[in-house]
């Protein structure tokens, strides 16, 4: 007789307290969907009229912009005019229109029409301080942490008038 199979191994029981996750949380997207050859940094979807998070943005290496209208089963690169080569690592929309994407160099760009023209809001840095997080409440106000451990705010997204100022972090 051939040996029995081994035995499914079960999953560890929840922790005490803690309720066990649904199944099915995640769902791979078939990468030929997606069919990007660069790194892709940070991703956001915004919500719908119906909570429904369609709408969404990814960004990555070398100024790589995607998006997606299906809630991210398919994703299309978006024709931009962002400078090449820039390794983008964070995406925010507040609107389906109005949007930022933050990168190396302290590079910051707005679009407001969806991601297909963005204008310049960066630090006025360069060199090797790169955006690690963007955080813009609203199309006027915006805060980010950056690689050198600082924290910078601005309340005026208009291009060149735009003045970013470090705050204090105490590090």
């Amino acid at each position: 007789l051939p040996p029995s199979p081994a035995p499914t191994p079960k999953p560890p029981p929840p922790l005490p307290g803690v309720a066990a996750p649904p199944q099915s949380i995640w769902n791979m997207v078939d990468p030929a969907r997606v069919n990007n050859r660069q790194i892709l940094r940070s991703i956001f979807f915004l919500p719908g009229a119906a909570n429904d998070y369609k709408q969404g943005w990814a960004v990555g290496d070398d100024s790589t912009l995607r998006a997606s209208t299906d809630g991210g089963a398919n994703w299309a690169l978006k024709t931009n005019n962002l400078p090449a080569g820039i390794r983008l690592t964070d995406v925010v929309f507040t609107t389906a229109s109005n949007g930022y994407v933050a990168g190396a160099a302290g590079k910051v760009f707005k679009t407001t029409d969806g991601g297909g023209v963005w204008t310049d809001v960066s630090l006025p840095v360069g060199g090797p301080i790169n955006v690690n997080n963007l955080l813009v409440p609203s199309d006027q106000i915006a805060m980010l942490s950056n690689s050198a451990g600082g924290v910078s705010r601005t309340e005026n997204l208009n291009g060149a008038a735009t003045h970013w100022t470090t705050m204090r972090t105490n590090t």
